[in-house]
């Protein structure tokens, strides 16, 4: 978060939420995501598709009177996920801050 350039797209974790920090395994890290307004966009279809929908992201974010705001952009994956399905359906969700 908050480094973004076209040739650093940055570091992806995969992640699952806990309720409470324990033993961290070596390796391994947590992450506590801050608490921020979002803009949420469900890409369906396959993963390979995906570019279109930040780009839908993207422009909605514009178009609306805000911006991209530093923070960690989560692409949640449940049981509606299958990357080789057009039925798949995953969310994405992005800081967001008024202009």
């Amino acid at each position: 978060p908050g480094n973004y350039a076209p040739d650093n797209l940055g570091t992806y974790y995969t992640t699952a939420q806990v309720t409470e920090i324990g033993s961290i395994p070596q390796g391994m890290v947590s992450q506590t995501t801050p608490v921020c307004t979002y803009a949420v966009y469900t890409h369906k279809g396959e993963i390979w598709k995906i570019g279109d929908a930040y780009g839908s992201l993207n422009r909605w974010i514009d178009e609306n009177g805000y911006k991209h705001s530093k923070g960690w952009v989560v692409e949640l994956m449940d049981e509606r996920f299958n990357p080789t399905s057009p039925e798949s359906e995953l969310e994405i969700y992005t800081p967001i801050e008024e202009k």
